[in-house]
């Protein structure tokens, strides 16, 4: 069984719709080995104060009606219900990743609901298949909202 089908599988547990695409982000701020910095530490209690933080690891699953947003952990399935926003109805833009390098450019973006909701901002963190397929039709959705609305 492939990374993708498995990351796929672990989606659609929680996914009301069939699930096309999924990967794993985190919230875009500095990555856990800078936590003990200001910096890191910064980063992250901004997205918290501003409701943009799941949790530390993110499964983001793409369907053909819904994007959906998963708490990925240990501890995750117990905390908190799955975001879901439908695709014609969410806001996708582009961020600067907090997380990338100059080695490793890493995308990020921002995932919120057209009219107000639940929102996240999260940065890929490893550049992958599974990464490269759910960013680019993240992005899709988005260059169809601005287009479209």
């Amino acid at each position: 069984m492939t990374e993708s089908r498995t990351l796929c599988d672990l989606a659609q547990l929680r996914c009301r719709d069939v699930v096309t695409a999924a990967a794993v982000f985190a919230p875009n701020a500095a990555g856990r080995h800078e936590l003990s910095s200001l910096r890191g530490l910064s980063e992250r209690q901004l997205l918290k104060s501003q409701g943009a933080f799941l949790a530390d690891r993110v499964l983001v699953a793409i369907t053909p009606v819904d994007v959906v947003a998963i708490a990925f952990g240990p501890l995750s399935r117990r905390l908190c219900e799955p975001i879901t926003w439908r695709r014609d109805a969410v806001v996708i833009r582009p961020l600067y990743s907090r997380r990338a390098t100059a080695r490793k450019p890493a995308p990020a973006f921002l995932i919120a609901g057209r009219n107000a909701g639940a929102r996240l901002e999260l940065a890929a963190t490893t550049v992958d298949a599974n990464t490269a397929v759910v960013t680019a039709q993240l992005l899709a959705i988005g260059a169809h909202d601005i287009v479209h609305h």
